[in-house]
């Protein structure tokens, strides 16, 4: 089966801007966004032949780069604590602040919300900054109940807060 030559052709041209404009939205880096939209586009081209859609090409290269945005963070790993407040990501105004204060309060009111393993998994990798097999060990469970308990988390956290960060 596979994907045509043509194919590929069309769908970078109508979509590359708007996977571009998505995996900013996640990555919040220009530059990483730009790579990983690319870095999909070359692997369906290294792997037309192979490739296997039972949807619409659009779903599957938005879910390939979401995962591949997610991998990406997941590898950085350089989150900072959500109880950081810095002031040059507050804005300089006293509206921005404030702003940046209520959305850290709706964050905390959502994370408490989550079940207390999932909660506990969470804060430790993103306010601790450990990584997935630290938190696996320290907690004695598998990495693969870490990322689920991370995946849960996030996906609660974003359907959520939906409202207030606009994603």
């Amino acid at each position: 089966m596979g994907i045509s030559d043509k194919e590929i052709e069309t769908a970078f041209n109508s979509y590359y801007g708007l996977l571009h404009r998505y995996a900013y939205t996640i990555l919040r880096d220009n530059e990483k966004a730009s790579d990983i939209v690319q870095q999909v586009f070359v692997r369906i081209c290294n792997r037309k032949e192979l490739i296997q859609i039972d949807y619409s090409l659009k779903t599957y290269l938005y879910k390939s780069v979401h995962n591949n945005c997610l991998n990406a963070l997941n590898r950085d790993r350089k989150f900072e604590p959500l109880n950081t407040m810095h002031p040059t990501a507050q804005g300089t105004g006293t509206s921005e602040y404030l702003e940046a204060k209520e959305l850290q309060k709706s964050i905390g009111i959502s994370i408490e919300k989550l079940s207390p393993q999932c909660k506990q998994v969470f804060l430790l990798s993103r306010d601790e900054g450990k990584t997935y097999n630290q938190i696996a060990a320290d907690l004695n469970i598998s990495v693969k109940t870490v990322e689920a308990h991370i995946s849960k988390a996030l996906r609660f956290l974003k359907e959520d807060l939906e409202e207030l960060i606009h994603v």
